[in-house]
This record gives C-alpha cells, sequence and structure tokens, in this order.
C-alpha cells in the first residue's frame, strides 16, 4: 500500500502582504500555534528584505557610476604633464576607487540586518 501524501500548499508572499489578516484567521483555523505572530514576523522580515533589496540596487547603481568615472580619469592621468595636475588627479582617482569598498562594506551591513536583526538602533 502506497503512503498517504498530504498536500503542502505554499501561499505566495505577495498573496500573504496583501491578504495578511486572511492568512492569520486560516492559520488560526487550522489550529496553528502563533499563526498571528508567524505572520507579522514573516512580514517584518519580507519588509526588511525589499528595503536591503533596494538600498543594494542604488549602491550597485553608484558602484557602476564610479567604475565608469574611473576610465576616463586614468586616461586624463596618462596624458597629463603636469605635475600638480596629475597628483590632483590621482588623488581624484583614490576616492573613485574607495566608493566601490564603501559600497560593498554598505551591503554587507545591510545583508546582516536583515539575517541578524537591527540591533544598531
Amino acid at each position: 500500500m502506497a503512503p498517504l501524501k498530504i498536500g503542502i500548499i505554499m501561499l505566495d508572499l505577495k498573496f500573504i502582504r496583501e491578504n495578511a489578516e486572511l492568512v492569520k484567521k486560516g492559520g488560526e483555523l487550522k489550529r496553528m500555534r502563533n499563526a498571528e505572530g508567524d505572520v507579522d514576523r514573516l512580514l517584518d522580515l519580507d519588509s526588511r528584505k525589499r528595503g536591503v533589496q533596494q538600498k543594494l540596487q542604488e549602491l550597485q547603481a553608484e558602484q557602476n557610476k564610479a567604475s565608469k568615472e574611473l576610465g576616463p580619469l586614468m586616461g586624463q592621468i596618462k596624458k597629463e604633464q603636469d605635475p600638480s595636475k596629475k597628483a590632483e588627479l590621482e588623488a581624484k582617482v583614490e576616492v573613485v576607487k574607495a566608493r566601490p569598498a564603501a559600497t560593498r562594506m554598505m551591503a554587507m551591513i545591510c545583508l546582516s540586518m536583515v539575517f541578524c536583526g537591527n540591533r544598531f538602533g
């Protein structure tokens, strides 16, 4: 005799977002322990994740912008004959190069806030 298969229904996160009270009520009707708290926690984590995704997209755009600025600056440095202007351009390059590192650090902080919770505020 084949084992009895119990179907598991997965709810779409968008559906849960749009129908949180209905999902909580459904959980209570199925006698799920702490259904309301679980749904609230899920929605909180989803909100944080969406915020981090948006921030990461902004940071990626900033990193792309920095990368595009770097090429022309390097070309100017090679062409520049005046040592003081060359030094000024090299300083600009160092600032632009530092931006992606700061971007990566900010991304790591954002991700840790989602996975570990915001313990900084």
